[in-house]
């Protein structure tokens, strides 16, 4: 059997709602069978994530939780440390071939148009796009002309603007996420006390 799999990574601190319409509409664009989402093991471009890599694996879980398309994958946790995109994909492939020996795939790697602007500095580019197609998320206006140094697979979410650091502050001054998060990851952040209002 041959399938479509697309990789959607980040640090998902939280995972919110533009990261499910980005893989929904992944889904209905480009045929993809199933969607891996892969919460880093740590931040990138910044010092550290405000939940643990374990809380920010079980959010994602809860975030998908049901819905078939979707599977999460610990592999950048489980590898710890820094890691790089490249191996990740190269990862997931492998345990694809050893898992349904008899399956063929192709890989589309997902990923934001603001991530996108610094892909030429990432670890090995070329090799990364030789592994799979680059799927960019953008704003709707945005189009394909806007990414001329690799071939993508352009895809307009409205809505893409928003985002976890937005997020994490709304929590933190105590302002309703209501909408911008699975009400199951709402719960999860409230039960266990996650980017709670600042003390003055």
């Amino acid at each position: 059997m041959h399938k479509r799999i697309g990789i959607l990574g980040g640090t998902f601190d939280p995972i919110h709602s533009a990261h499910l319409a980005a893989a929904d509409t992944a889904i209905g664009q480009l045929g993809l069978d199933l969607v891996y989402f892969v919460p880093a093991a740590v931040a990138y471009h910044r010092d550290s994530t405000f939940a643990t890599p374990e809380q920010r694996l079980h959010m994602t879980q809860l975030a998908i939780d049901g819905d078939s398309r979707f599977m999460v994958s610990p592999v950048d946790i489980d590898r710890g440390g820094n890691t790089y995109s490249l191996d990740t994909v190269r990862e997931l492939k492998d345990q694809f071939r050893h898992n349904f020996p008899e399956d063929t795939a192709d890989w589309f790697f997902i990923l934001g148009a603001d991530a996108f602007e610094s892909f030429g500095s990432w670890r090995d580019p070329d090799a990364l796009v030789s592994e799979c197609e680059l799927v960019v998320i953008s704003r709707p206006g945005s189009d394909s002309s806007d990414y001329p140094d690799f071939p993508v697979h352009q895809i307009n979410i409205p809505g893409w603007e928003v985002s976890s650091t937005d997020i994490r502050h709304q929590l933190e001054t105590g302002k309703s996420v209501q909408g911008l998060l699975p009400q199951p990851v709402i719960d999860y952040i409230s039960d266990n006390g996650l980017y709670q209002p600042v003390q003055s």
